[in-house]
């Protein structure tokens, strides 16, 4: 059986929240991000966001009031949000996105109320499905298409939760690409060159990084705010 808790000690370095204070935190149940790239809900509400106190508060949240997670209601505290997620409390119009800050942790910033539909998914996998084309994206979400101009690296701008796509934004030179992985991770800069692997300026240093170490989000500029 998978414990429920893990030891604060032992939590990814990726999560924000202090090593020596209690001993344990939520494990976050299975979902569509790993470990390293997806906290608790109850660790975003409570630690980070400070909405409550308390686990059985952010419970009370939850089961009294909306929440939504990428425009769908979440019942979990445990509930694995990660990155590019939107989270959104509607009683109190407020909205907020996980996105991995240059120290290389999973952060929440707010954004405005218009963005919260808005969601970039990158393209992990693509293959053909019943004369179809499946696309994998790195939230666990799957896609069913006819768009054969989208490949893998690629970034869907979604309308949530409707999954609706509203642009596709390709790995190509002059795009502003976003590290996800790496020493650099969490730098934003532009792509001057896409072989076998990117290269990327970032305020004029040049970097070469492999392709699934980038998640395009935008072309001139993101499209949304980071």
């Amino acid at each position: 059986m998978v414990k429920q808790h893990l030891k604060r000690i032992n939590a990814p370095r990726e999560w924000p929240i202090p090593k020596k204070s209690t001993v344990f935190v939520p494990r976050p149940l299975p979902g569509a991000h790993n470990i390293h790239t997806g906290m608790p809900l109850v660790i975003i509400l409570r630690d980070l966001l400070q909405h409550a106190k308390t686990k059985v508060e952010v419970k009370k949240i939850i089961q009294t009031k909306e929440v939504l997670v990428d425009g769908k209601k979440v019942k979990e505290t445990r509930h694995i949000t990660g990155l590019m997620d939107v989270i959104s409390l509607p009683t109190i119009k407020e909205s907020y996105r996980i996105i991995i800050d240059k120290k290389g942790k999973l952060a929440v910033i707010k954004i405005d109320e218009k963005e919260a539909n808005t969601k970039l998914c990158r393209v992990n996998t693509k293959k053909m499905e019943k004369g179809k084309i499946k696309l994998g994206l790195h939230d666990g979400r799957s896609l069913i298409t006819d768009k054969k101009e989208i490949a893998t690296g690629d970034t869907l701008v979604l309308n949530v939760p409707k999954q609706e796509i509203k642009d596709v934004i390709k790995t190509e030179k002059g795009n502003t690409a976003y590290l996800i992985k790496g020493r650099y991770k969490g730098e934003i800069g532009k792509i001057e060159e896409v072989s076998d692997k990117v290269l990327v300026n970032i305020n004029g240093k040049q970097l070469t990084v492999t392709k699934n170490s980038v998640f395009i989000i935008g072309k001139d500029k993101p499209v949304i705010n980071m």
